[in-house]
């Protein structure tokens, strides 16, 4: 592929990992690499393949509370876009985007911001705290939050249980 073409040439699929996107590079040839899903709720890994492609050192992965403090974040910011008023479009314009990516309207018509930004992330938020201990039985309590405050609630509970359970097992470790 990369002798056909004479632009740069851009990998996507499965790109998780840096050994995934330096794999892909050595194996097509492609200039660069795009990561779509892996990123959504790990954004460090964007930062890891970054890393692997100038040859640094990978950042190891964050900690459980930076990943809560991102998650956290990123509901605030999306309360925040959903917030906004959107912008005003003629008709043409406005019925072509409502035709090809839809409305917010179309993943809930509430006229609560904070609602909607919060049930767009149900299934985003778990992703964050995926595999550490308890997050599976978190994830369904998690998906069920309609308010920034139950979802700050039960993921800092989640923290200081996690913190418990850390301090009772070095105490138990002879």
């Amino acid at each position: 592929m990369r002798e056909a073409v004479q632009v740069p040439l851009i990998g996507n699929g499965d790109v998780k990992t840096p050994d995934d996107a330096l794999r892909m590079m050595r194996e097509t040839g492609c200039d660069g690499v795009m990561v779509g899903r892996a990123a959504i709720a790990n954004p460090w890994t964007l930062g890891q393949i970054a890393a692997a492609m100038r040859r640094l050192p990978i950042p190891p992965e964050p900690a459980l509370p930076e990943r809560v403090d991102t998650a956290l974040e990123h509901l605030r910011l999306m309360i925040d876009y959903e917030s906004a008023p959107l912008p005003k479009l003629t008709e043409g314009p406005a019925r072509m985007l409502k035709t090809l990516a839809g409305s917010r309207d179309d993943v809930d018509s509430s006229d609560d911001p904070e609602a909607r930004a919060c049930r767009a992330l149900r299934g985003i938020i778990p992703m964050y705290i995926k595999g550490a201990p308890g997050a599976a039985q978190l994830r369904a309590r998690l998906t069920q939050c309609s308010r920034y405050a139950e979802f700050e609630h039960l993921l800092r509970d989640f923290l200081l249980q996690a913190s418990q359970n850390r301090t009772a097992s070095a105490i138990q470790t002879p």
